[in-house]
């Protein structure tokens, strides 16, 4: 059976989420703060990923 890693599976949650985000963002136009309400995130995680390209994250 070949199931993905625990660090691998993170890896693929944090990836969608930086894709959702970025999504909210640049397309659909929601500020940094509705982001961030809808998501229960902090506004300055919300910057990190609007930042980067999402694979940083994969450390």
């Amino acid at each position: 059976m070949n199931r993905p890693s625990r660090h691998r599976a993170g890896a693929l949650i944090i990836m969608e989420l930086s894709s959702v985000i970025q999504r909210w963002h640049f397309r659909d136009n929601f500020s940094i703060r509705d982001i961030s309400r809808c998501m229960g995130l902090a506004r300055n995680t919300i910057r990190k990923y609007l930042r980067s390209d999402g694979a940083s994250h994969l450390r």
